[in-house]
């Protein structure tokens, strides 16, 4: 598979602020789903271009918010797991259709990748479409569980304040706060040990 003008459009538009050619492409019915190479689709240089607006028009347009790429992973999984929290895309994805609580091919969650990477805003702003904060992997792993690992404070307070069981433990038998011990997270562990002394 090749780069379509749309790609090349999203690109120039994302880069130089440049949407009229876009527009224009859109207007005369270019397939805004078309796939490039490593199956790249128009939504996925929006997301990596950081832009909202082209986001919105790919959307309006009638783009599939929910098609995954070759690697399995939805837009979803990456505007939660994108360096910056990219909240703002992940909303507008969301308002857009895309399934909150979508599964990837390894069977992670969106809020569970936030969680890992500690993107707290694109956390709330997945809480606050329903995502299920007490999800688990596979292997018995929660998004808090997983935050904790990572030592990212404010996104296991994000997690807390929406209802994230502090109690709950993995596959191994482990809960946050020993994650959180075990990996030398200490500000991590302090917090988590108020919240279990009702502080």
């Amino acid at each position: 598979m090749q780069l379509t003008p749309i790609h090349f459009a999203v690109v120039d538009a994302c880069s130089n602020g440049n949407y009229g050619t876009l527009s224009m492409l859109i207007e005369a019915g270019a397939d805004v789903d078309a796939r490039g190479p490593s199956c790249i689709s128009p939504i996925d240089l929006a997301l990596a271009g950081n832009s909202l607006h082209v986001l919105d028009l790919l959307i309006r347009a009638g783009a599939d918010v929910n098609r995954t790429g070759s690697d399995g992973f939805p837009p979803l999984y990456w505007a939660a797991v994108s360096s910056g929290d990219k909240y703002l895309l992940v909303q507008r994805l969301i308002d857009g259709g895309a399934i909150v609580d979508v599964k990837t091919h390894e069977g992670l969650t969106p809020l569970y990748v936030a969680a890992q990477v500690g993107n707290y805003k694109s956390i709330e702003v997945l809480c606050r479409n329903g995502a299920d904060v007490n999800f688990k992997t596979r292997t018995g792993n929660a998004p808090l569980s997983n935050a904790s690992e990572e030592g990212q404070l404010e996104a296991v307070k994000k997690l807390i304040e929406f209802g994230a069981n502090v109690n709950a433990r993995n596959g191994k038998g482990n809960s946050a706060l020993d994650q959180a011990l075990k990996l030398g997270h200490y500000e991590v562990a302090q917090f988590l040990s108020q919240v279990q002394c009702g502080r």
